[in-house]
């Protein structure tokens, strides 16, 4: 099993735009894949994993001001903030696909082989900031 963990908002895959007369497509979340890149290289095998792969997701968001109280109460969460769960935007399939992008080259030739997984959008405890857990297991 490889596990790791990456601070920072979590991020999702941009939709590919195409600009130009020529119809020149590109990937807009190409510099933030390239940074989780070289964040994430320290976790990744010395050879390239060739599956079946289960790989496990936990984003965590960071809260907005808005989830916690003012003045003295200024540390605690109101009674109207989700306890758990993130159910605003960006789309899990998003997030996931940026992920499985920027593994795609450091832990496996193509993210085709990951088969199995489950995925999870939380909310940070308290005032933590964001951040993303990764588990990957080779399955047999």
């Amino acid at each position: 099993m490889i596990q790791f963990t990456i601070q920072g908002n979590p991020i999702a895959q941009k939709r590919h735009r195409t600009a130009g007369r020529n119809g020149h497509r590109y990937d807009p979340s190409k510099q933030d894949k390239e940074d989780f890149r070289v964040v994430m290289q320290q976790y990744a095998p010395k050879e390239l994993l060739s599956g079946p792969l289960q790989i496990d997701i936990v984003w965590f968001f960071a809260r907005p001001k808005s989830h916690f109280g003012s003045g003295r109460n200024a540390e605690k969460l109101k009674p109207s903030a989700p306890l758990v769960w993130h159910t605003k935007k960006p789309d899990r399939d998003n997030l996931d696909k940026f992920i499985l992008d920027a593994m795609t080259g450091k832990f496996f030739k193509d993210d085709s082989i990951v088969c199995f997984g489950t995925l999870a959008k939380k909310w940070a405890t308290g005032k933590q900031p964001g951040e993303v857990r990764v588990e990957v297991y080779e399955m047999m």
